[in-house]
C-alpha cells in the first residue's frame, strides 16, 4: 500500500512539474507571433488583477495564471502605473512585465 502511494505521489510531482514548466515556457513566446500592436489604458488606482483581466478580455494574454505568478515572483504586481500604453504583440509576457 505504501509503495503504491509513493508511486502515485511521484507521478503527481512529475506531472505537476511538467505542467508548470510548460506554462513557464509559454511566457517566453510572443503574445501574438503575427505581430501588430494593441493599446492598453490603465486607470489610476487600478490593481494588477484588473489589468490582467483587461489583457485577457482583449485577447492579448491567454495564460493569466502563469503571468500573475511570474509577476508576483518579480514584484511587478505591486508596480502598476496608470497611463496609456501601446503593446507590441511580438513582445513576450516576460518582456511585458519588465517594461
Amino acid at each position: 500500500m505504501l509503495k503504491r502511494f509513493l508511486f502515485l505521489l511521484v507521478l503527481v510531482f512529475i506531472g505537476g512539474g511538467t505542467y508548470g514548466y510548460r506554462q513557464y515556457e509559454r511566457l517566453g513566446k510572443p503574445l501574438n507571433p503575427k505581430g501588430g500592436s494593441a493599446e492598453l489604458v490603465i486607470e489610476k488606482g487600478a490593481h494588477f488583477k484588473a489589468v490582467v483581466r483587461q489583457l485577457v478580455k482583449r485577447q492579448i494574454l491567454d495564460n493569466p495564471t502563469a503571468f500573475e505568478l511570474l509577476a508576483r515572483y518579480q514584484g511587478a504586481d505591486r508596480s502598476v502605473k496608470a497611463g496609456t500604453y501601446v503593446i507590441d504583440l511580438k513582445t513576450t509576457p516576460r518582456e511585458l512585465l519588465m517594461s
